[in-house]
């Protein structure tokens, strides 16, 4: 009897151990130190080229390729349509929550004069995924290795740094939303390389909840005038806050 008791127990703990791998498996996992839940990681070292189109749509297919785990834009002409990378799933629903995303990103080219209109980075909106996006909040790096988060239709900047930066070859950037009595604090931090904290950051106060929800995307800008360029991300990663 006692046997059947051990032998019962065992079957139990070791069922108990399959099932926590298969929750493991569902794309959610949480960061204890920070608090956070991983929702969603790219994996575009394994990824099919184009993207699948149940998690992605790319304004202009032939615009966009994945190459040696990196989604890279193709269009580097200048005064061109900002090239637009869309994450079909909505940002947590119509209930705006607080949350982090963040992805590794540099030039393809480096061109002979940089400008603060070639530009990288996040976009929140809710324009349809079918069609092209014309408005939300925009938020990343230029190519005078400034931040900024600004309206996207209208281009007026809301926050931009004033002191310029060498653009290197890769610069992680991380966008933080939380929410404050007086609306939504958003925060884009640009990361240092080596130790993994923030280097600088640009902070946009009392946003609207109605402003941060919705789809996200990459975007890609070649910039105006002489000289163009286009960028590359990687490790793109989506989690919320507690």
């Amino acid at each position: 009897m006692k046997r059947y008791y051990v032998m019962k127990f065992a079957w139990i703990f070791l069922l108990g151990i399959l099932l926590a791998g298969c929750s493991g498996n569902s794309g959610h996992s949480r960061d204890a130190a920070s608090g956070s839940i991983l929702i969603y990681r790219s994996d575009w070292l394994h990824a099919e080229n184009p993207l699948p189109t149940d998690k992605w749509t790319l304004m202009g297919d032939t615009d966009w390729i994945v190459r040696q785990g990196r989604l890279e834009c193709r269009v580097s002409q200048p005064d061109m349509s900002p090239q637009v990378a869309v994450y079909h799933d909505s940002l947590f629903g119509r209930n705006p929550v607080d949350f982090m995303i963040e992805v590794t990103t540099g030039m393809n080219r480096v061109p002979q004069t940089a400008t603060k209109f070639m530009e990288s980075g996040f976009l929140i909106t809710h324009d349809s995924i079918t069609g092209s996006v014309s408005h939300g909040l925009f938020a990343g790096l230029d190519g005078e290795g400034k931040l900024f988060i600004k309206n996207f239709k209208t281009d007026r900047y809301y926050q931009r740094q004033l002191q310029r930066h060498e653009v290197p070859q890769s610069t992680r950037l991380k966008l933080k939303a939380r929410r404050e009595n007086q609306g939504y604090y958003l925060t884009l931090y640009r990361i240092n390389g080596v130790t993994g904290e923030p280097s600088d950051s640009i902070l946009m106060k009392h946003l609207s909840p109605d402003l941060i929800h919705g789809r996200i995307a990459l975007v890609s800008r070649s910039g105006s005038g002489r000289f163009g360029t286009s960028w590359w991300f990687e490790d793109f990663q989506i989690h919320s806050l507690k």
